[in-house]
């Protein structure tokens, strides 16, 4: 009995202690830390694997990077046991300690805030200014906040400053994980990052021209055709109107179509009718009711939705709803398109316009997100044909090449180190060179592709006239009496008859009236056309 009330008694003491002290799951703060700091230029770090990392805010004078504001808070002995992880490179440098509070790799992460909100991007590419607040939560992997924080007040934003030979360091350490040190004994230079010569890559593309205007294969002529038209290369911008004047595309492909419409809208050329070609109903006519050409591909539908929404095709049409829905529905999982850097960039420039849509919204920061973390510490994707695209997409997202930083470099850096000294980009195959050569070129404009292409309104529909019954009798007494008398006929008095409009020539051309300015005027006197009013009769019909 007595044996029985002892344990009683035990579980009640054993149930209250955990009551008491084991069934409060609050999260108890250990690390609340809040330092204001003066932010360097520049920093090295070191990861966790011991390699050193430099960062710096090159050519961005009023931003600097949040990560030299943990390296000077480190320094200066505000913080300590910062330890920096490497593990995915492809995002750059991450925390994994702070103040030797550990961040467990299976369950938890250091969460970025900037000014309250969640910070764009990670700490090594994090652009700060002065009077921003920079904060570091331990979250777990449900994004519950578990109490520890450090909290970076940036006071000021420290210029750069070149030492003085023979005096005291500027910043010691004796921290071997971040260091700012600078050698007092040295000035230290950085080389030069080279620049694109885009006028030089004019030159090359230029210099590839054919007689005819082409510049060999349509697949070439078409893509520099779009490359030459936002620049000052009126003359052989002029060559490229009349070679499509004269001659159709030989390719049978929806995606051969979609390219030439390209190419004729940045030349201003009437994609509805070009040497007697409608590249627009090629491309409406591959359209199923839910998606372009072939249904295991979506890079057809893409360019349809580029090509279309500039020949004056709505969001509110079917056909530009039903080819978005298609493309949205083939994005992976990751972000990305066909799991390609370059469809994924066309991607964005395609959907970009319907951005006011929740579900091309959510798609559009997929594919972004998919974009940084593929970017390599070159500041390119690989090769300069994918970096080219995509830029498109960068700014099709209204964001600016310069802004995405991997490891210090840009895209325009890494563009840069791939031209050759011809003014192309390096590549051996000469096709290829004009080729990639063309992509860059458009890139570096600043301009998406849409925005170089003119835009063409759908043509009317030509309106049916309906003819009196009277009329229809007066005619027929009218051709009675030429069979009757065809020289009188053929002399009398001229009847007036309605005229319809002409939508094909709604839209002038931009190029073709470049073209009529700079001929001179034909003579009256002769019976021959010359090649500009061929080239209009072929294309205009008139």
């Amino acid at each position: 009995m007595k044996k029985g009330i002892k344990l009683r008694l035990v579980s009640v003491l054993f149930l209250s202690a955990i009551v008491l002290f084991g069934m409060d799951t609050t999260a108890h703060a250990t690390l609340n830390l809040e330092i204001e700091v003066n932010v360097p230029a520049s920093c090295a770090v070191t990861d966790t694997d011991g390699v050193a990392h430099n960062y710096s805010q090159e050519g961005y004078p009023n931003s600097y990077l949040a990560v030299c504001a943990l390296a000077v808070a480190t320094e200066n002995g505000s913080i300590s046991g910062v330890q920096l992880s490497n593990q995915f490179p492809s995002l750059g440098l991450f925390v994994s300690t702070l103040n030797a509070v550990i961040a467990d790799p299976n369950s938890q992460y250091w969460a970025i805030y900037q000014n309250g909100n969640f910070a764009s991007f990670g700490i090594t590419q994090l652009p700060i200014i002065a009077g921003d607040i920079i904060m570091f939560q331990l979250h777990d992997f449900s994004d519950n906040n578990l109490g520890d924080q450090v909290t970076l007040r940036i006071h000021s934003l420290v210029p750069i400053v070149v030492p003085v030979v023979g005096s005291g360091p500027l910043l010691t350490s004796s921290n071997s994980t971040i260091s700012t040190t600078v050698n007092p004994l040295t000035i230290p230079v950085l080389p030069a990052k080279p620049v694109f010569d885009i006028q030089k890559a004019f030159d090359f593309l230029i210099g590839q021209q054919e007689d005819d205007g082409s510049f060999g294969e349509a697949l070439y002529t078409d893509w520099t055709a779009i490359a030459l038209a936002f620049g000052n290369n009126q003359s052989q911008a002029l060559k490229l109107v009349r070679y499509f004047g004269e001659s159709k595309i030989t390719g049978t492909l929806l995606t051969d179509f979609e390219r030439r419409a390209m190419a004729l809208l940045a030349l201003g050329l009437n994609p509805y009718s070009t040497n007697g070609e409608n590249y627009i109903e090629k491309i409406t006519a591959n359209f199923d009711g839910k998606q372009f050409g072939d249904a295991n591909e979506d890079n057809d539908d893409i360019f349809a939705l580029i090509v279309l929404q500039n020949a004056g095709y709505g969001e509110s049409e079917q056909i530009i709803n039903g080819g978005a829905d298609f493309i949205l529905s083939r994005q992976r999982e990751n972000g990305s398109w066909d799991e390609s850097i370059d469809m994924t960039g066309a991607s964005i420039l395609a959907l970009s316009f319907l951005n006011q849509n929740e579900k091309v919204k959510n798609a559009l920061i997929k594919a972004e997100n998919f974009l940084r973390q593929t970017q390599r510490d070159s500041g390119g994707w690989g090769n300069p044909s994918s970096t080219a695209w995509v830029m498109e997409g960068i700014w099709a997202l209204n964001q600016k090449p310069e802004d995405w930083r991997k490891n210090g470099n840009t895209p325009l850096d890494y563009l840069a180190t791939m031209q050759d000294a011809d003014g192309g980009i390096k590549d051996e195959n000469m096709p290829n060179k004009i080729w990639q050569t063309a992509y860059v070129v458009s890139a570096l404009s600043g301009k998406t592709w849409n925005g170089i292409m003119q835009k063409f309104e759908k043509p009317e529909a030509p309106v049916a006239i309906e003819i009196p019954e009277e009329a229809v009798k007066k005619q027929e007494a009218e051709t009675l009496s030429v069979k009757k008398n065809p020289v009188a006929a053929t002399f009398g008095a001229k009847s007036e008859k309605p005229k319809l409009k002409n939508s094909a020539v709604k839209n002038t051309a931009t190029a073709v009236n470049a073209v009529s300015d700079l001929l001179p005027a034909p003579k009256t006197e002769t019976k021959t056309q010359n090649w500009f009013f061929r080239f209009l009769e072929k294309i205009f019909g008139f």
